[in-house]
Protein backbone atom coordinates (compact mmCIF):
# COMPACT_ATOMS: atom_id res chain seq x y z
CA UNK A 1 0.00 0.00 0.00
CA UNK A 2 2.86 2.39 0.75
CA UNK A 3 3.83 2.01 -3.04
CA UNK A 4 0.71 3.57 -4.19
CA UNK A 5 0.10 6.13 -1.85
CA UNK A 6 4.49 7.28 -2.49
CA UNK A 7 4.72 6.02 -6.17
CA UNK A 8 8.09 4.90 -4.79
CA UNK A 9 8.64 1.18 -6.80
CA UNK A 10 11.17 0.23 -3.79
CA UNK A 11 8.15 -0.08 -1.95
CA UNK A 12 7.03 -2.80 -4.70
CA UNK A 13 9.94 -4.50 -4.64
CA UNK A 14 10.76 -4.60 -0.52
CA UNK A 15 6.97 -6.19 -0.60
CA UNK A 16 8.23 -8.66 -3.45
CA UNK A 17 11.43 -9.73 -1.42
CA UNK A 18 10.03 -10.01 2.12
CA UNK A 19 7.17 -12.53 0.65
CA UNK A 20 9.56 -14.60 -0.74
CA UNK A 21 8.63 -14.09 -4.44
CA UNK A 22 5.18 -14.84 -3.45
CA UNK A 23 2.90 -11.86 -3.10
CA UNK A 24 1.21 -11.41 -6.87
CA UNK A 25 -0.11 -7.79 -6.16
CA UNK A 26 2.90 -6.53 -5.32
CA UNK A 27 4.18 -7.11 -8.94
CA UNK A 28 0.90 -6.11 -10.61
CA UNK A 29 0.73 -2.95 -9.14
CA UNK A 30 4.77 -2.92 -9.97
CA UNK A 31 3.95 -3.11 -13.40
CA UNK A 32 1.11 -0.97 -13.26
CA UNK A 33 2.57 2.15 -12.17
CA UNK A 34 5.24 1.64 -14.87
CA UNK A 35 2.48 0.99 -17.35
CA UNK A 36 1.10 4.71 -16.13
CA UNK A 37 4.39 6.24 -16.84
CA UNK A 38 4.68 4.40 -20.56
CA UNK A 39 7.47 2.49 -19.57
CA UNK A 40 6.04 -0.55 -21.41
CA UNK A 41 8.90 -2.86 -22.12
CA UNK A 42 9.41 -2.72 -18.29
CA UNK A 43 6.07 -3.35 -17.07
CA UNK A 44 5.78 -6.64 -19.07
CA UNK A 45 8.04 -8.91 -16.84
CA UNK A 46 6.63 -7.62 -13.72
CA UNK A 47 2.61 -8.22 -15.34
CA UNK A 48 3.69 -11.54 -16.51
CA UNK A 49 5.11 -13.22 -13.47
CA UNK A 50 1.73 -10.96 -11.95
CA UNK A 51 -0.96 -13.23 -14.17
CA UNK A 52 0.99 -16.72 -13.46
CA UNK A 53 0.60 -16.12 -9.88
CA UNK A 54 -2.86 -14.62 -9.93
CA UNK A 55 -4.09 -15.93 -13.96
CA UNK A 56 -7.66 -14.39 -12.84
CA UNK A 57 -7.43 -10.32 -12.42
CA UNK A 58 -8.28 -9.69 -16.10
CA UNK A 59 -6.72 -6.41 -15.72
CA UNK A 60 -3.45 -7.78 -15.40
CA UNK A 61 -4.13 -9.61 -18.58
CA UNK A 62 -5.13 -6.27 -20.20
CA UNK A 63 -2.33 -4.19 -19.54
CA UNK A 64 0.14 -7.23 -20.46
CA UNK A 65 -1.82 -7.45 -23.71
CA UNK A 66 -1.44 -3.27 -24.25
CA UNK A 67 1.53 -3.46 -23.46
CA UNK A 68 3.43 -5.90 -25.49
CA UNK A 69 1.22 -4.04 -28.19
CA UNK A 70 2.98 -1.20 -27.48
CA UNK A 71 6.18 -2.77 -28.01
CA UNK A 72 5.27 -4.75 -31.01
CA UNK A 73 5.63 -7.82 -29.47
CA UNK A 74 3.09 -9.20 -31.21
CA UNK A 75 2.82 -13.22 -30.44
CA UNK A 76 3.17 -12.21 -26.11
CA UNK A 77 0.25 -9.26 -27.21
CA UNK A 78 -1.70 -12.43 -29.15
CA UNK A 79 -1.60 -14.56 -25.43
Amino acid sequence: ALGEVTNDLSCYETAWNISKQRYGRAQRLWGFSLLRQGKWAECIPHLEISVALKPLYHSAWFGLGSAAMRVEDWERAQR
